[in-house]
Formats: C-alpha cells, structure tokens, sequence
C-alpha cells in the first residue's frame, strides 16, 4: 500500500497522519494525490506548488470572498494548516485560539476596541469569524445571530462583565427556547432530537456566527457523524445512498423533531418516492411487489449504504430468501433444477413491480428460449448456472447479425467490454421491448449524462430519442451515428441550407482543432441555451472562435 510504502522512510509524516488534526488524503492514504511517486518540478515532489495544489480538492475555499483572510488571499495555506497533520482538526498547525493570537495580539489596544465587552483571551474566534473569508468586513460569518448583529450582548448576556456562559440570562436550555420552539413536541406522537430534548443547542449551532446557515457549527455531514459514525461510514460502502455521500441528512431527517421514526421527514415509503418518482409512476399503475406497495422499502434496501448494488440488505436470492420459503415444494416446482438460495431473482422478476394484470412479477418482455422453458439453449443443463458459450458469444449463437457492429466505423463499448450484451439487456425477461434493462432514453442516461440535453433549446430530433441519430450496438460514423459522417447525418432532416450564410462544406481547417469544419464546430447537438443550438453567442462570440476580430490582413 502507498501509505506503507512511503511510512517506511517517511515515519515523521506517517505518525503525523495518524494524529487527530491529520489531513484527510494523508490519512486515507493517499500520498499520490499530493505527490508524484516518480518525478516532479516542484520540491517535495509535489504536483503543482502551494495554493494551487490545495485548490485541486479545495476550490471553494475563500473563492470569491470580498474579505478573504489574508493568508488565503496570498495563497499561503501552509501558515495556519499542515499538508500532512496538525495538532488540531483541519490539519492546523496549532489549536485555532493560539493560532489566531499569533497574529492577532488579544492584548493590542485597537484588537479590543473592537471587541467592546467581550473576552478577547477566551480564544472562541471560530465561533464569530470565518476563518477564510467573508461577505461581512473583518471576516466576521455571513450568519449572525440578530443579538450579536445587532451588538446587543443583552439579548442574552447579563451587562457588566464580559459576555460569556456564566453571565447568561437563564441556562441555555431555557434561553434558546424562549424564541425557538423546537424543543416543545409538536404533537404526542413528536419525538425530539436527543441534544434539542437536553437544550444542548450549542453542540450543533453556534450562538454568534457562522458561515451555514441556521448557525450551524460545523458542515451537516460532520455535525451528525459526531454522534452517527456508522451511517458515515455506510455511506462510503460501494453502494451508499446520494443524499447521505452528499452530507444531506436533512433531505430525509428532520433535525429538531418528527412524528416519524428516526427523525424521518415522512412515512419511509413516501419519502423513497419523493426522489424515486419514475418507481411510483409504475406502482401506481402496476401490481407492486407487497413491501414495494405498502412503501416497507427498508425490508430489503439499507437507508444509507451497503455493499450490494442497490444497497440490498443481501445479495441476489439470499434477500428473496427472507421472505420466501426457498425449500416449499411449490417455490422448487416452479424453479426446476435451480438453486434458489444463490439465484440471481431479479433476472426474471421485477423487484418492485409487475406491469397490471401480469402474475408473480415476471417481467413484461421475456427471452424467447426462457418462456418456452428451453434452458438448455443457453444453459448446459436445466437448472445450471454454467453457459454453453461466454459472452457476446453465447447471444451470436442466435443473434447472428449482432456480430455486424464489429465491422462498423464507431462501437459501442459494452459490446466487447464488461458484461457486453448484458450491459443493456436482461438474459430472461426485460423491462422493454428488445429485453431492455429500461425503456427509451432511460438505458442511455445511465451511463451518458442527461444534461447534455437539458438546455432551453432542444434539438427536435430528441423527441424520438437517442436512436434517432444513434445506433446502439456500432455506428457507420463517429460517435455510433448511423451516417457515414456527421454532414450527411444532419441533411437527413436539414435538406435545406440555401439560406444558410455560414460555408457548411469548407476546404479550410477548424483553426481549434485543426480538423475539418463540420456542424458541430458552431452547433450542439443535443441542447444549447442558445437559438439554433449554437455554441457561442453569434452576436460577436462565435465568429471570433475563429475568425480574427481585427480583421487585420494576414502577411
């Protein structure tokens, strides 16, 4: 491992990244993020120097601030943060108090004016100012609690001393509550967050400023793993839920108090189809799975992460076997030969729900040789898992022609990589027509990002979807289009370009790339948010791409 290799000589560093401020690709591990294994310009073989390495994962970081913090603003990370590990969480060099005090001297004259009534030696900086920059001067936080806004410590202080947790009006349970009501149960059925049942608001807000909103004293993601290690780590299992990798726990827990369990937003069903609404379509219409259709969506799938696709609580037919005796007679009869506790189920059955009317979940379009019981088309025996050829190999026993992509100008990458024919289809039964994983667009999508065409003009062509300009297994031109090229594909439906004052056909070279001018040198083409699916705006920004807006004559 990288991080054994490197430790053997750099033992400094190694125990550096293992202490409680330790940086987090240094504690992972990952050395090669930082550094080149081999060779480099830069001393310590680093990748690129100072600020501009850091800004690599931490681009964010006092961008666009009006008051940045003047370290960051020269670049110099390393005054206040170690690249390896601090003494202190965020890898800083020391504990943040002292830190700021290397600079900001508590006893200087003009330090304490500006912190009129308030203990400058208490060391909390963190709990007013952004410690990168700010909308605010001073680099006091974009959220301010309306009494420290507003500089009126009485809000919450007892005047007189300097404010702090002694001189508080009331203890904080009873402060906080007298203008939040989040610790009163809204109904009898309302359970309370454990810390807002307590009063203890400070272990996730801040009772000054902060730069979240809401006050928060940390990131969402790292204020709840505080307490819920394990859902963290859940979340980094190979399959872990998008909000939870996110830090988005409020995007199904409510963080003061719900009606539901764990601090669920809503009912687990309703909640999974708030973002599943493709599924509730189809629920809505079909004949739904028993759990599926009374939404008890976490008797097989985990709420933050597992190690199975689909973060099923078990793998293949072992999660089927929970519910459904495996060893009935009636279950073998069904299933002759096949060993039901290892099955992959859902290559036949719809985990979630049957088109309406159609019995035991089967999938709508079934393979030929699978509806007619013919195992031993594919299978070497009834009931055997083990396949009569591998592959792409198998399918051409059959599907003769699918062996004419290979000949064609561009292929498609499943068809000779991975899973191949089994990338897109299903082996028994499909969800469409073709034994499709999914129908439409919807099988595209999952590996090609959609937003290529979800700018505010479409091209029409995307209403008959993808393969109206596409063939799925190899195309005749670049890029799996069925034309040779890309010219001759756009006249199949632009036949017309007499008025088209732009050259389409010119000897002269893209000066971008050197290649060819073609319609894409100046068109998308799936979407733009410019008419005519241009590029640039035509205005002045297009033609410059190319064309020298001096009109200076070439010599």
């Amino acid at each position: 491992k990288p991080v054994e290799l490197c430790g053997s000589c750099h033992a400094a560093v190694a125990r550096k990244a293992t202490g409680v401020g330790a940086h987090t690709a240094a504690a992972r591990g990952q050395c090669m993020s930082c550094h080149d294994s081999h060779a480099s310009k830069e001393p310590g073989l680093l990748k690129a120097r100072g600020a501009a390495l850091c800004a690599s994962c931490h681009a964010d970081v006092g961008r666009d601030a009006a008051h940045p913090h003047d370290p960051v603003a020269k670049g110099d990370c390393l005054t206040c943060h170690d690249p390896h590990g601090g003494v202190a969480a965020g890898a800083l060099v020391k504990p943040a108090d002292r830190l700021c005090a290397d600079c900001h001297l508590p006893t200087d004259s003009k330090f304490r004016a500006a912190h009129p009534g308030a203990d400058p030696e208490a060391g909390r900086c963190l709990s007013c100012h952004a410690p990168h920059g700010s909308s605010s001067p001073a680099l006091v936080s974009a959220h301010t609690h309306p009494g420290f806004g507003d500089r009126d410590c009485k809000r919450c202080h007892t005047p007189g001393p300097a404010p702090a947790r002694a001189t508080l009006i009331a203890p904080e349970r009873q402060l906080c509550v007298r203008c939040h009501s989040t610790a009163k149960p809204r109904d009898a059925e309302s359970k309370v967050h454990d810390p807002v049942a307590k009063g203890d608001c400070a272990s996730c807000h801040s009772s000054h400023a902060s730069p979240r909103k809401g006050l928060l004293a940390a990131s969402e993601s790292q204020l709840c793993a505080r307490c819920h290690s394990a859902v963290a780590e859940e979340a980094h299992l190979p399959h872990g839920h998008d909000p939870v990798a996110k830090g988005d726990c409020r995007a199904c827990h409510d963080p003061h108090q719900s009606n539901q369990r764990a601090l669920l937003k809503g009912r687990t069903g309703d909640l999974c189809l708030s973002c599943h609404k493709d599924l509730a379509q189809k629920l809505a219409t079909g004949t739904p799975h028993a759990p599926a259709g009374r939404g008890l969506c976490l008797t097989c799938h985990a709420p933050h992460g597992a190690a199975n696709a689909g973060m099923l609580k078990r793998e293949g037919g072992a999660m089927c076997a929970v519910c459904h005796d495996v060893q009935k007679p009636e279950m073998v009869a069904k299933h002759p030969g096949q060993a039901l506790a290892t099955v992959n189920c859902v290559s036949c059955h719809d985990p979630h729900v049957a088109a309406k009317g159609k019995a035991n979940l089967i999938r709508p379009f079934p393979h030929l040789p699978f509806a007619r019981g013919e195992c031993t088309s594919c299978h070497t025996a009834k009931g055997e898992r083990t396949l009569v050829a591998k592959g792409a190999d198998l399918c051409a026993k059959c599907h003769k022609d699918s062996r004419a992509f290979t000949a064609k100008a561009s292929k498609h990458p499943p068809m000779h990589e991975g899973a191949q024919c089994l990338s897109c289809h299903e082996p028994h039964a499909g969800n469409a027509a073709g034994l499709l994983k999914k129908g439409g667009d919807a099988l595209c999508v999952s590996c090609h990002p959609a937003a290529v065409g979800e700018g505010r003009v479409k091209h029409k062509a995307l209403e008959k979807g993808c393969v109206s300009c596409h063939d799925a297994h190899g195309g005749a031109g670049p890029s799996l289009i069925t034309a040779k090229d890309e010219s001759e594909m756009c006249r199949k439906c632009h036949t017309d370009l007499r008025n088209h004052y732009h050259p389409t056909q010119s000897t002269r070279p893209d000066p971008r790339t050197g290649q060819a001018m073609r319609c894409s040198s100046c068109h998308q083409p799936h979407s733009s948010d410019l008419p005519g699916l241009l590029t640039h705006d035509p205005k002045r920004e297009l033609c410059v791409q190319c064309h020298d807006p001096s009109m200076a004559p070439k010599h």
